[in-house]
């Protein structure tokens, strides 16, 4: 499950934030993905193996939340010019 996880955090390092026309994967793509690995590991080991699975469960708690604020702010800026433009 490593190797998916760093599989994952490589391809969202590596894609665009978005496209010309949000047609296709982008990085808030493979940040899901890689928030939705984290979560069925974590809570996988948590109840199914009684292991502690907090290590996963936060990874994906921490990217959620630093790629939230950046896809607010991005979000606002896209808002503020389209306003502007109209």
């Amino acid at each position: 499950m490593d190797n998916v996880i760093a599989e994952l955090q490589e391809a969202a390092d590596l894609m665009l934030v978005n496209d010309d026309k949000n047609v296709t994967a982008n990085k808030y793509t493979a940040y899901a993905a890689l928030s939705n690995a984290c979560i069925y590991e974590g809570t996988y080991r948590k109840y199914h193996l009684g292991q502690d699975g907090s290590v996963y469960l936060n990874k994906a708690k921490a990217d959620f939340f630093d790629d939230y604020e950046q896809s607010k702010l991005q979000i606002e800026c896209r808002l503020e010019r389209a306003l502007q433009l109209s």
